[in-house]
């Protein structure tokens, strides 16, 4: 399974776009912003592709999956089929600053089988890594029409799991957002993630991607649909592949601090999983 899909299942992309045309605001550290005055909620789940934008200071906000469903039909150099059940990932956001942000992702239970060529059967489970974020806002949390921040990434490899490896990685990106009108937003995000690679000559590749996505308003403040396209370079297997896919899905603002997110994907190359399906939900404190 792609290294970058099993911190998919980690975690995702952020919302972005109900967040960047809230008044501005500020604060100090941990100073928390008057609740009247909280920037909209943003989510960073359902899609791949990161917004600029993040929570105000002093504002815990917790994010869970409920399940989520992988499917890889024909995995490249290995004959065979995986299909993968994940539960439970929670993500916990930390306002420092109005501009910057703390995130810690516990990895979800995950089920596992794979069916090779033959007709064996492999099964596991087990629990997933830990994710260590940040996202520095250097313009987009006061209702700029353009937003860009800083995240980088470390992984630790706290899993239990066979299909994952037991390496330290991590990556960065830069977010950038476009609020195109009240309707539609555009979001960018390039990057690279720092992989093991460890079929070839135990070293770490920088493997760079981007994604891009469009946001759109299905129902203002409540209902935002988006559709993206990823695309990276992946050498966790040991040798130079293309992965990518499409995704369609949305974030349902059920309350003021609750919210409901959904995603599918399908792979449009060979190293990517077939079909990825997720959904979840958010409550800020």
């Amino acid at each position: 399974m792609p290294k970058s899909i099993a911190l998919a299942l980690l975690s995702v992309a952020s919302v972005g776009f109900a967040d960047v045309v809230a008044p501005k605001t500020f604060s100090g550290l941990f100073t928390p912003v008057a609740y009247d005055e909280r920037r909209s909620l943003s989510i960073d789940r359902s899609n791949f592709t990161y917004a600029a934008s993040g929570i105000n200071s002093g504002v815990l906000q917790l994010e869970t999956s409920l399940v989520e469903y992988l499917q890889d039909d024909k995995i490249p150099g290995v004959d065979g089929q995986l299909k993968q059940f994940a539960f439970g990932t929670a993500t916990l956001r930390m306002g420092i600053l109005d501009n910057f942000e703390m995130k810690t992702t516990v990895g979800s239970y995950v089920s596992a089988r794979f069916k090779d060529g033959a007709g064996n059967v492999t099964k596991d489970n087990g629990l997933g890594d830990t994710l260590f974020e940040a996202r520095y806002t250097f313009v987009g949390n006061g209702g700029e029409a353009v937003g860009v921040a800083f995240m980088p990434y470390v992984k630790l490899p706290t899993n239990t799991l066979q299909l994952y490896n037991d390496e330290v990685e991590g990556g960065a990106q830069l977010p950038i957002t476009w609020t195109i009108d009240e309707h539609f937003a555009w979001c960018f995000a390039p990057g690279f993630d720092l992989n093991y690679n460890g079929q070839i000559d135990s070293d770490y590749d920088a493997n760079p991607f981007f994604a891009t996505a469009f946001w759109a308003t299905a129902i203002p403040e409540t209902l935002f649909l988006f559709n993206e396209w990823y695309v990276k370079k992946d050498t966790g297997r040991g040798k130079d592949d293309l992965l990518s896919y499409v995704g369609v899905g949305g974030v349902w603002i059920v309350t003021r601090d609750f919210g409901i997110d959904f995603g599918v994907n399908f792979g449009l190359s060979e190293s990517a999983p077939d079909l990825y399906c997720r959904t979840g939900i958010t409550y800020r404190f």
